[in-house]
């Protein structure tokens, strides 16, 4: 698949439509709830439970975490002041080559790779943050699934709104 910018910018337009919507939404919780979201994707794959035969919840429940990480990756490119954030153009390039480099690279996902992530979004937060769940996606199931699975969840995020969540 190639990520356009077109792409990037629905996705964006999609999340600021949201984003409108949380008065009390501020960038030290948009962080936190990045990484408390990748936390509970990563535990819907269960590396680590080696006592298991049969590891890992059902595909589905593993994109809407990943999803949930990817609404959070782009609010947060959206609260970055503008010197942090690259341009949509540059983004998309680079989730495209991201992308590419990850679904080629290795049948398995590399989890040594998560370590360096978390020094790594000190230095270029925004950009990793949005970037990441693309190259998971790309890796363990594909862009357009994860890109259905983020729509389909701010459909819900929008409904839970409606309803006073």
């Amino acid at each position: 698949m190639k990520f356009k910018q077109s792409d990037l910018e629905e996705l964006l337009q999609i999340q600021a439509e949201f984003d409108a919507r949380i008065e009390t939404r501020n960038i030290e919780d948009t962080k936190t709830a990045y990484f408390i979201e990748f936390t509970e994707w990563f535990n819907t794959i269960e590396p680590f439970k080696n006592w298991k035969q049969q590891k890992g919840k059902a595909r589905e429940v593993q994109l809407a975490e990943l999803a949930d990480m990817l609404a959070f990756g782009l609010s947060a490119y959206l609260q970055a002041p503008d010197d942090k954030k690259r341009p949509v153009g540059q983004m998309s390039l680079t989730i495209d080559m991201a992308a590419h480099l990850a679904s080629g690279a290795q049948q398995d996902f590399d989890f040594k790779f998560i370590g360096l992530v978390y020094k790594h979004i000190e230095e270029e937060k925004f950009k990793t943050m949005l970037r990441l769940p693309f190259m998971i996606a790309a890796d363990l199931y594909t862009v357009p699934e994860l890109i259905d699975a983020y729509k389909t969840k701010m459909q819900v995020n929008h409904e839970r709104q409606d309803s006073g969540y």
